[in-house]
């Protein structure tokens, strides 16, 4: 992966952004051939226009994230981003046990300082509450 303009371009970004053919791609991409004025103008924009995409996406799921939140610990709702969406669940939990076992993984979550059992704990969270989902929302970017 390349930098160009503090942002990360492969060799595949290349090919999509500007129609590059997987050879020219590659030659840009190892430095064998330079990037026109013209085509580092067409980067430049997508990355512009892709981080205002993203902006608006997560303040879109954002509030409707804070239209959904509730007291009620059952509830919880999700937000998840990557490269080419942002989304978010509302999960109602229906069964006592998970809604204890949930609890749990919070409070471990909230005293450990281990990034592996933080990471396993927040796996537990999400695969405890993936069958509760009552609402969703995703906004491809």
């Amino acid at each position: 992966m390349k930098e160009f303009n503090g942002h990360i371009l492969s060799q595949k970004d290349l090919e999509d952004i500007l129609s590059l053919s997987k050879p020219q791609a590659w030659r840009v991409y190892t430095g064998k051939s330079k990037l026109t004025q013209a085509n580092k103008k067409i980067i430049t924009y997508y990355f512009e226009n892709k981080t205002n995409k993203i902006k608006e996406a997560d303040e879109a799921i954002d509030l409707w994230i804070s239209k959904n939140k509730s007291l009620d610990e059952r509830v919880h709702v999700t937000k998840l981003s990557s490269g080419s969406e942002v989304s978010a669940k509302k999960h109602f939990i229906t069964c006592p046990d998970t809604v204890l076992a949930i609890n749990a993984i919070n409070k471990a979550h909230r005293e450990t300082s281990n990034d592996t059992v933080n990471d396993i704990l927040t796996q537990a969270y999400f695969d405890l509450i993936s069958d509760f989902v009552v609402d969703s929302i995703s906004i491809e970017i």
